[in-house]
């Protein structure tokens, strides 16, 4: 999914988000018209200019169309800006969907904004993330042309351009010659499911590929994104999401999500699908530093399991002794 936040320099437009992913339309941006993005005091923005769309790199590379990459325009944007949470406050994921950009900001190469537009946040880094899916511009004919990044590379006409998948960089595309700019952010969404029938093994990955996402069976404390289950119980999955502050959904949020057909249509959230079960943690003070609370424990894992993710989410440390030779082994145990 990919997060466009619309800057038109006189704040005309201020907070204007657009979530696309493969299921919504194209982004029509230009001066006039029926337009998803009107830039109607721009003169160099020409009356229908450019079209954004998500795509499948592979379905481009067989279909025989023209298309360019970015990379030819040395052009970069964030591959993944996953803000942290503070104790007792919202999901990360859910705090990055609502946020808004500060069109005026101007952050380093490996910074994202916080909450409040002001304090820089460290970035979110992926292990994986669905490389066949990928944001493209077309510029329709405009007059003055749409160039991408700070160096306003100005893009081919009638021409998708793929926006390269930098490891972080400015994500601006300019609109025009003035000050008529889209910023845009690869927004990472990782889905791991616990509690899974075995027709749900073949269902949940085509279904997390339909909204771009990976879809994984093994928490992973530093890449998931959401939990995904229809009973929340007490399993180190449930417990390692609850540490970490990343939301727990059923299956109907996916489908939620799936079910989007325009830009402007709101991303469904978390709390409403929620899954009820026996994991109560009514009693326990949600202002706690959750990442803190195993930081004492030095666990010697001897077999691969989410033990492992479970200690790590609670600030533990982990020596992954099957990954030792003997001498390293017994070196380490005697530490």
């Amino acid at each position: 999914m990919f997060r466009i936040d619309v800057d038109d320099g006189d704040e005309s437009q201020p907070g204007l988000v657009f979530h696309l992913s493969l299921g919504t339309e194209k982004l029509k941006c230009g001066r006039k018209g029926a337009l998803d993005v009107l830039f109607a005091s721009d003169k160099s923005c020409s009356r229908s200019h450019c079209e954004v769309a998500v795509a499948r790199l592979s379905e481009l590379k067989a279909s025989g169309r023209d298309y360019c990459l970015s990379a030819e325009h040395s052009s970069q944007f964030p591959a993944s800006n996953l803000p942290s949470t503070q104790p007792g406050s919202k999901p990360a994921l859910a705090s990055y969907f609502s946020q808004s950009a500060n069109p005026s900001s101007s952050l380093t190469p490996t910074q994202t904004q916080s909450h409040d537009g002001t304090t820089p946040l460290p970035s979110f880094q992926l292990d994986n993330i669905n490389q066949d899916i990928v944001i493209t511009i077309t510029d329709v004919g405009s007059k003055f042309g749409t160039f991408i990044g700070e160096e306003k590379s100005r893009m081919p006409n009638e021409t998708p351009t793929i926006l390269k998948l930098g490891s972080m960089g400015s994500g601006i595309v300019q609109i025009g010659v003035q000050k008529s700019k889209l910023r845009i952010t690869r927004i990472p969404l990782v889905l791991c499911y616990s509690g899974v029938t075995d027709k749900s093994l073949l269902e949940n990955p085509k279904q997390a590929d339909m909204i771009g996402a990976i879809c994984e069976r093994t928490w992973s404390c530093k890449s998931s994104t959401h939990l995904v289950t229809d009973a929340r119980k007490n399993t180190g999955k449930n417990i390692m999401a609850w540490a970490t502050s990343r939301p727990v959904v059923t299956t109907k949020w996916v489908e939620a999500l799936e079910a989007r057909t325009r830009g402007s249509d709101p991303i469904p959230d978390e709390y409403d699908f929620e899954p009820k079960g026996t994991l109560r943690l009514d009693n326990v003070d949600q202002n706690l530093p959750r990442n803190k609370t195993l930081e004492n424990v030095y666990l010697l894992s001897l077999v691969k399991e989410e033990l492992e993710e479970l200690a790590i989410a609670g600030g533990g440390k982990v020596k992954r002794c099957y990954e030792l030779d003997d001498n390293e082994f017994f070196e380490e145990k005697v530490r």
